[in-house]
């Protein structure tokens, strides 16, 4: 038999993204397996069969292609699909999934025996599977799979969450617990991707007013670019505001001046108050309650940074005393442009939280280790946060409400083994994290408490400021921040740039509007079309019309890229309920399409008049900053 390893894993390399950054990790894996007695598969009776535990399973039928067949009969011929796979020794079924499968399925295929694995990469040519569109091959241990099932399961595979289906070669139920996590793990990955789609409309309004109040924090705001690696090696000290922070802030002084310590909003006040000075407190949030809770009548140090996106609520960044740096969640979009007007704010990776903001930036200034304290991510004990927090800043009792103790149950494993209950949120916080464990550096989780981050290192506090905290820091934040002085003029350059985008725009979302009212003219026709007698012609012709209103979608993609964040979430949503129906021409399958692209198409037409109207209006509020910024120039000031 031919040996197709080296041609299958070239084409693995050029394929798989996680694979070809840890090649040597994946060649190790082979030559390992290749050393091991290849006894445990062999065929017998024309058979192929596998030794697991001392016990013979049979990895394939005798008649691979009717077992294929038998394996997809539930996949629908004309919808698309999401199939996750798990064995990979029945040629004949990726074969039948390469070549009868819609062209937008997409296909996931596990082997948690690396030697079924070698055996199928040496014995099989799988170069066309591995190099399709359709498939992704995720093979090694189960870092490399945390790398690989968050590359795979979003974007085009996110839109088929609706019809995923699950094959199992015969006998691989002794791999249950694996199959177990690689889809819970799955189902997490996709459950974050939804979660991360973007605000609601009038969440995302705010945002967008919020950038232009800020223009001036915009302008003034320090340079992110100073920041960059500038604490190669140092350590950071994220300090959120769990509930475990009541047991260890104490020990947090014996870091002070020896770390970067950042704080989130909520935890800033207890570090004040056991003495502990903070080089930075970080804030995400857009609305007033931030500012009330957290900032209002506050005393805060000039020597303090103040960390976090343009879009806060203004009278944050109007009292601040000290020195900011303002960064970007998106490459894209509002924030996008904002970026290029305004080269000081630099994009990070922020997250949903104010704790993921700080680790963000942490490791934007190159340092590391970044030891996470406060952060439960669970109700530990049946609390939120911490007490002082909640006596503090919320005023309210630090207890689960009815809704929160009614909500579903989710329970996930805590640090010492045992489970604790969280949510939804602290749960996609919890995914920020281990994400972020996967990459270079070491995160330590000095919490004391709440939910396993995997791929932490857990220690006490005390244990890690001893190890790592030893030297004193050479330069304190606020001083490598550099002043930034601007004249009047350079203030009015920023206001003219912002005004010719803003104009743009603003041309941009009338014509996406006009696409979206002219495409929905054309479906008010079929409002009282008789989709359940009509002819297949007939529903051909319906789709046919439909089809134009892709041209919107690819307007989208090639000219209106900058608006597209206001319009992404209900894109992305139409997008999945679209390939739930499947592509079968028949009268229920064409109606409900219709009425998807008709809600979209209504819902693009308010989300560009809600979007331009506030637009308008801040349009209006920079140009009067701009003239009353010309007449005191003009006037000698």
């Amino acid at each position: 038999m031919a040996d197709y390893l080296k041609r299958n894993l070239m084409q693995l390399r050029n394929n798989n993204p996680v694979v070809k950054e840890n090649f040597e990790h994946t060649e190790k894996m082979i030559e390992i397996q290749k050393k091991k007695d290849q006894h445990n598969i062999y065929l017998k009776e024309g058979r192929l069969y596998f030794v697991y535990e001392d016990k013979e399973y049979r990895l394939a039928s005798i008649e691979p292609k009717k077992e294929a067949e038998y394996m997809i009969r539930n996949l629908e011929s004309m919808k698309d699909h999401l199939v996750v796979v798990f064995g990979m020794a029945n040629i004949e079924l990726l074969k039948k999934l390469l070549l009868d499968t819609t062209k937008n399925t997409k296909i996931a295929v596990f082997e948690p025996n690396n030697d079924v694995f070698l055996y199928c990469m040496k014995n099989y040519n799988l170069c066309d599977m591995i190099a399709s569109p359709k498939f992704g091959f995720l093979i090694g241990d189960k870092p490399m799979l945390d790398r690989e099932i968050p590359v795979y399961f979003n974007s085009s595979w996110m839109n088929l969450v609706h019809n995923i289906q699950v094959i199992a070669i015969p006998n691989y139920y002794i791999y249950k617990e694996f199959m177990a996590d690689v889809m819970k793990r799955i189902s997490s990955e996709i459950d974050s991707a939804l979660l991360c789609l973007g605000n609601s409309l009038p969440d995302m309004m705010d945002g967008l007013v919020n950038h232009y109040l800020n223009v001036d924090a915009s302008i003034e705001a320090s340079d992110c670019r100073e920041l960059e690696g500038s604490y190669e090696g140092i350590p950071a000290i994220v300090v959120a505001s769990g509930p475990s922070l009541d047991k260890n802030i104490d020990d947090l002084k014996l870091a002070q001046g020896k770390a970067l310590i950042l704080a989130c909003d909520a935890s800033y006040q207890i570090c004040i108050e056991h003495g502990i000075q903070p080089d930075a407190i970080v804030s995400l949030e857009r609305g007033e309650p931030t500012y009330n809770a957290f900032y209002k009548g506050r005393t805060f140090d000039d020597k303090l940074v103040l960390i976090g996106p343009s879009l806060l609520w203004p009278k944050i960044h109007e009292e601040f005393p000290g020195k900011q740096l303002l960064y970007a969640k998106n490459h894209t979009g509002l924030e996008g442009w904002w970026m290029d007007i305004f080269p000081n704010s630099q994009y990070a990776s922020l997250g949903h939280s104010c704790a993921t903001a700080a680790y963000a930036v942490a490791r934007k200034a190159g340092c590391d280790p970044v030891i996470l304290i406060g952060q439960d991510l669970a109700y530990t004990d049946d609390k939120k946060h911490s007490d002082r927090v909640h006596s503090d800043s919320f005023q309210t009792d630090n207890e689960l409400t009815e809704e929160e103790k009614e909500s579903k149950d989710l329970w996930v494993e805590d640090i010492y083994g045992g489970k604790v209950r969280t949510s939804e949120t602290f749960n996609l916080f919890r995914h920020y994290f281990e994400d972020a464990a996967l990459a270079k550096g070491t995160m330590i989780d000095a919490t004391e408490g709440g939910a396993l981050i995997r791929g932490t290192k857990v220690m006490t506090l005390k244990e890690a400021i001893e190890r790592y905290c030893g030297k004193d820091l050479e330069k304190k934040l606020y001083e490598l921040l550099s002043d930034r002085p601007i004249t009047s003029q350079e203030r009015l350059e920023k206001y003219n740039k912002v005004i010719e985008k803003t104009e743009g725009m603003l041309d941009l979302l009338r014509e996406i509007q006009k696409r979206a009212v002219n495409h929905y003219k054309e479906l008010e026709k079929y409002q009282d079309f008789p989709y359940d007698t009509a002819s297949e012609d007939e529903l051909v012709e319906v789709i046919l019309d439909m089809k134009k209103g892709d041209e919107l979608l690819e307007f989208f993609k090639e000219e209106g890229e900058d608006a597209h964040s206001f319009y992404q979430q209900i894109l992305r949503q139409t997008i999945i309920y679209v390939k739930k129906i499947g592509n079968e021409i028949t009268g229920k399958t064409i109606k409900r399409n219709w009425e998807l692209q008709v809600n979209l198409m209504q819902m693009i037409d308010i989300a560009s008049v809600s979007v331009g109207n506030e637009m308008e209006r801040m349009l209006k509020m920079i140009k009067h900053k701009k003239d009353k910024l010309e007449e005191a120039i003009a006037g000698g000031e």
